[in-house]
């Protein structure tokens, strides 16, 4: 999935939800284990029936964080990331890592002499598998998603709670979790930070086929352009005469149209959500321009 680095100095944002032990964490005084967001793992409904999902294991999961690349990795998991760290070098990054799209909510910090306040907000996405059979149902056959907490220590390390509800395709909806973190700033004040996150859980279906269609000022089709479903989307370059154009997103449920104006010169770029062979999702930027 996309990874990306959004910093802001003055951002938006509101997020959601809650192993090898090797030390009991502690969470809740002044410089512990700091709440920093969303680890979202995938769980197709046949290794959950099989009992080869993750959820069997619980407790702490510790993961590396890669600085010069900005990613987060759990050994035998894979998820979204949505992680908020605050400020860091004078600079404070807002989300710090996202790994899934916009949330539905708008991504939000605010600064007094107490702490600061930060709202953060993402979107995962899920669908049908690979060899889902023509009569696969969402509701019937859909799996669930497993919301990690992932916390940093003092020291800087990262570790998920991995004993957190299991959340079924099905249910829909978001997961919530706030958490206050406490400190002592550097002339020894002590501050409290207050973190909150909202994660949406969206179906989409499978895409069979992507295409942009390019109409003049009249309304006129002028030409289609077939593009691949592959992670890296090839740029679409209009023609002169092109005032609008409709992104085409074809599944086994239909046609799902988007139009763009493209009269301001300006490109335009378009999320096509894609699906790997369990179903699980993730965005892909689409820019249109001349």
């Amino acid at each position: 999935m996309k990874r990306r680095l959004l910093c802001l100095v003055l951002a938006s944002a509101m997020a959601v939800l809650t192993g090898c032990t090797l030390a009991k964490p502690v969470r809740e005084s002044a410089g512990a284990d700091r709440w920093v967001g969303y680890y979202m793992v995938y769980e197709p409904r046949n290794t959950v029936d099989s009992g080869t999902s993750f959820h069997r294991s619980q407790g702490i999961v510790w993961g590396e964080w890669d600085e010069a690349a900005g990613t987060i990795t759990f050994p035998d998991m894979t998820g979204s990331a949505l992680l908020v760290l605050g400020q860091e070098d004078e600079a404070v990054r807002m989300p710090s890592l996202t790994e899934m799209s916009s949330g539905p909510l708008m991504n939000q910090i605010g600064v007094s002499e107490q702490g600061h306040t930060y709202m953060a907000s993402g979107t995962v996405w899920w669908g049908p598998p690979l060899d889902a059979p023509s009569d696969w149902d969402k509701q019937e056959d859909g799996g669930g998603w497993l919301p990690c907490l992932v916390y940093r220590t003092p020291a800087g390390g990262f570790y998920l709670d991995a004993d957190t509800p299991f959340y079924s395709f099905s249910s829909g909806g978001s997961v919530f979790h706030q958490s206050d973190y406490t400190y002592r700033d550097d002339d020894g004040t002590l501050r409290t930070d207050t973190l909150s996150m909202t994660v949406a859980m969206e179906y989409t279906p499978r895409l069979t086929a992507l295409r942009v269609v390019e109409f003049d000022e009249d309304n006129r089709p002028l030409c289609t352009t077939d593009l691949p479903l592959s992670e890296e989307l090839p740029s679409v370059t209009v023609g002169p005469d092109t005032a609008w154009v409709t992104v085409e997103e074809e599944s086994a449920e239909g046609v799902q149209r988007t139009s763009y104006s493209l009269t301001e010169g300006e490109p335009v770029v378009h999320e096509v959500i894609l699906l790997d062979e369990n179903g699980r999702g993730w965005g892909v930027d689409l820019t249109i321009g001349r």
